[in-house]
């Protein structure tokens, strides 16, 4: 896939978000009174999908200067926690490329092996 075609597939993903957010007393079924549950982790996160649109646009077409914050949101598993296997999916494909097409950055940045952490670390949360 060219980053042109990933950034339609993300935009699609992510289309399904509820916009511009989430409803402010939502909580997800079965969360309300699970003492794991951080509700302000939770809604960070969700704000945090709602703008992955932009970010992925952002790091396919200037690599260099948007790959550390693209890395920095990749390795967050809170956020990546509310992301929907459709949006993992889509996400991974904007790993995927990265690693493949833009190698030279990726190494430059000396982001190697964090950008392989966050492909295993999508595939996990993508495996049944």
């Amino acid at each position: 896939m060219t980053a042109e075609e990933i950034i339609v597939e993300v935009n699609e993903a992510f289309v399904e978000l509820p916009r511009p957010g989430i409803p402010p007393g939502f909580v997800p079924s079965g969360r309300l009174g699970n003492p794991g549950w951080d509700a302000v982790e939770y809604h960070r996160a969700r704000a945090f999908a709602d703008l992955v649109p932009d970010l992925v646009k952002h790091v396919l077409e200037q690599p260099a200067k948007y790959l550390p914050r693209f890395l920095q949101d990749v390795g967050d598993s809170d956020r990546l926690r509310v992301f929907t296997p459709r949006h993992m999916r889509a996400f991974l494909q904007v790993v995927e490329f990265l690693q493949r097409e833009h190698t030279a950055v990726v190494a430059e940045a000396g982001a190697t092996g964090e950008l392989e952490k966050a492909r295993i670390k999508l595939e996990r949360m993508l495996s049944p």
